[in-house]
């Protein structure tokens, strides 16, 4: 049975003045209804927690790039009573509408693509932003944002989308209270 899930989200549109200058923001507040995809979203949160946070509770390290070996990754969390096989770890990772994992181009090692809490580096190059940005976030964070403006928080980066449909799927995250 799937799981589902309401919660609120936002976005706020950053409209680049110029890339060496900081932004100002635009505000628009979007409620959105979500229902999750069951086992997909579990195993999805799994992943995100232990290639983005928590490799060490495994027993993973990640290797350059964030690299993980995907079949240490499967013995690892089915040891760890979380099962899960190499069908429905690729299904999720071609499934994934935000893109947050990869495999390799040998389809040994997997990685998250962003939002690593654990200092790594994935490769990112520097690129000079488009003229809108646009950042998914909790309506409670809203205010916070205005005040102090955007920030990394426990992580290495500020999320930022070049579209608003991508921001909206970022900030549609379960709003934990």
């Amino acid at each position: 049975m799937p799981l589902r899930e309401r919660h609120e989200c936002a976005i706020v549109m950053l409209r680049m003045t110029q890339p060496s200058q900081k932004a100002g923001a635009t505000l628009w507040a979007i409620s959105l209804s979500c229902a999750g995809c069951g086992s997909l979203v579990k195993i999805s949160k799994y992943l995100s927690c232990h290639l983005r946070h928590r490799s060490g509770l495994l027993g993973l390290e990640l290797a350059d790039g964030a690299w993980v070996e995907v079949e240490k990754l499967l013995t690892a969390a089915n040891q760890n009573k979380f099962s899960l096989n190499l069908a429905e770890l690729k299904t999720v990772v071609e499934q994934n509408d935000k893109q947050r994992f990869s495999f390799d181009s040998t389809g040994k090692l997997i990685r998250a693509n962003q939002g690593h809490s654990v200092a790594i580096d994935i490769g990112l190059k520097s690129q000079i932003p488009p003229a809108i940005l646009y950042h998914g976030t909790y309506e409670r964070a809203l205010e916070p944002i205005f005040q102090q403006g955007l920030n990394k928080m426990q992580r290495h980066h500020v999320h930022l989308s070049s579209d608003r449909d991508t921001a909206i799927k970022v900030g549609h995250r379960r709003d934990k209270e």
